[in-house]
């Protein structure tokens, strides 16, 4: 499985291997099946802070511990969560199937498709953060947050 994941992260999008064909789009190698069609093109958007309070408190539950009821968060549901609500949508022959997924329809992805997802949404938030970057060295701030010269 790393193997997957590591041809995900570091391909060349030249060769076609990574399955991105601009920052906001995957190609699906194996596709996903929604009803007849099945879909080989699936579109990314940024994440929004609805999206993160939606898959907060998706990831969270009630649970029985010694001390009483707890709610706890699991962060493996947290990163599903909101790699499901940044699909905008799949698409294919000029049809589309909009996007959040279900988590059902994310589980169905094969491996190696669901590692481009994510490598392709890791890309995006990249990209996102260094544009948030940018914009505070233009107000006078670095990254960290310091005033500059």
């Amino acid at each position: 499985m790393n193997d997957i994941l590591d041809e995900a992260r570091t391909s060349d999008p030249a060769e076609g291997s990574v399955n991105a064909v601009s920052p906001d789009t995957v190609e699906l190698k194996d596709g996903l099946a929604v009803g007849a069609m099945t879909y080989h093109t699936l579109l990314l958007r940024a994440l929004t802070a609805r999206d993160l309070l939606e898959a907060q408190d998706a990831a969270e539950k009630v649970v029985t511990t010694k001390d009483g009821l707890a709610l706890v968060a699991s962060p493996a549901r947290l990163a599903r969560e909101l790699l499901r609500r940044q699909v905008k949508c799949l698409a294919e022959d000029g049809q589309t199937h909009n996007g959040p997924l279900g988590l059902e329809e994310l589980g169905r992805l094969s491996l190696r498709d669901i590692a481009a997802v994510q490598a392709g949404a890791d890309a995006m938030d990249a990209a996102d953060a260094l544009r948030v970057g940018e914009g505070m060295d233009r107000r006078g701030r670095n990254s960290g947050g310091a005033e500059t010269a």
